[in-house]
C-alpha cells in the first residue's frame, strides 16, 4: 500500500530528526575531544581528529565519547532507515517497511538512547 500524506510527513520528519540528532551527536564527540586536548595543540586537519577520536574509543580513555559515538551511529542508520520509504513513496510495500522502522527501528535508538544516559 502507497504512503498517505501523513505517513509521508511522518517518513521526512524522521530522516530529518534523525539526520539532526547523529550530526548533533558527532559535533558532541568532536567537541569532547577537543576539550581534552592542551589548548597550544592546534587541530591540524579532520584526519587527525579521526584518528584521534579511534584512538579515543579504542584505548577506552573517555566513555562519553565512546557513548556519542555510537548515539551518531544509530541516528545515522535510523535515518537511513527512513531514506528507503522516502525513496519509494509509491511502492506497495511502503506502509510495510515504515511500520518496520517505527516498530524496531525507532525502539531500538531510544533504547540506545536511555542504556547510555544512565551510563552518564
Amino acid at each position: 500500500m502507497m504512503l498517505s500524506e501523513f505517513q509521508r510527513t511522518q517518513v521526512w520528519e524522521g530522516m530529518l530528526e534523525s539526520e539532526i540528532r547523529a550530526l548533533n551527536f558527532a559535533d558532541l564527540t568532536a567537541a569532547t575531544l577537543i576539550g581534552k586536548f592542551p589548548q597550544w595543540v592546534p587541530i591540524l586537519s579532520a584526519t587527525f581528529v579521526a584518528l584521534a577520536s579511534a584512538y579515543y574509543m579504542a584505548a577506552g580513555l573517555d566513555p562519553r565519547t565512546a557513548t556519542m559515538a555510537k548515539l551518531h551511529s544509530a541516528w545515522s542508520q535510523l535515518g537511513a532507515d527512513y531514506e528507503r520509504p522516502w525513496s519509494h513513496i509509491e511502492d506497495d510495500n511502503a506502509e510495510a517497511q515504515l511500520n518496520e522502522i517505527i516498530r524496531v527501528r525507532d525502539i531500538e535508538v531510544e533504547e540506545c538512547l536511555a542504556r547510555h544516559t544512565s551510563e552518564s
